[in-house]
């Protein structure tokens, strides 16, 4: 048999019979194998004078198997714009942002975003191992893993201050 299909077989294993038969049944130029990686938590996501920092996978790359990796980078984006308006705001320039209230601002976002980031990057992690060796298909989630998810679903998290304003229900006004 060729190799990519016997390949991608082993991964997936013997318990999911479906998922086998499409494989075998699926031409050697249809498959392709693609390398999936994640980082560990960087120990900083700015330069050391805070005028440039990261956001997204830049900061914080995640395992794709949650599909988490753009609704951390609209976050990371809404803090850093909120961060970047607070500084504005507190010079009293009417949102002028000052170039020297700028690595205090990143700051701030970095500080904001990054408990979270990183342990939504744990939890990709964790689900691209269970993936990779298989018992993703022998063990069900307990109830913390779902806790843990509705957590990540709502952002901002209860408790935690909104990074952006909520929109009206009629936006036209």
């Amino acid at each position: 048999r060729p190799v990519l299909l016997e390949r991608a077989a082993a991964r997936v294993g013997v318990g999911a019979r479906d998922i086998l038969r499409v494989i075998r049944a699926t031409a050697e130029e249809g498959i392709f194998e693609r390398r999936i990686f994640d980082t560990q938590p960087l120990p900083a996501w700015s330069s050391a004078a805070g005028r440039v920092t990261l956001l997204g996978d830049a900061a914080h790359a995640l395992h794709p198997t949650p599909g988490q990796g753009a609704n951390q980078a609209f976050e990371d984006a809404a803090a850093l714009a909120e961060a970047l308006c607070d500084a504005a705001d507190r010079t009293g320039g009417g949102r002028r942002l000052r170039a020297e209230d700028v690595p205090a601002a990143v700051a701030t976002y970095e500080e904001r975003r990054r408990r979270r980031a990183t342990a939504v990057q744990a939890w990709a992690a964790g689900g691209g191992r269970r993936q990779r060796d298989g018992t993703w298909q022998r063990t069900k989630p307990g109830p913390e893993a779902e806790a843990f998810r509705q957590w990540v679903l709502k952002y901002p998290a209860p408790g935690e201050e909104a990074s952006v304003p909520p929109v009206p229900n009629d936006i036209s006004k």
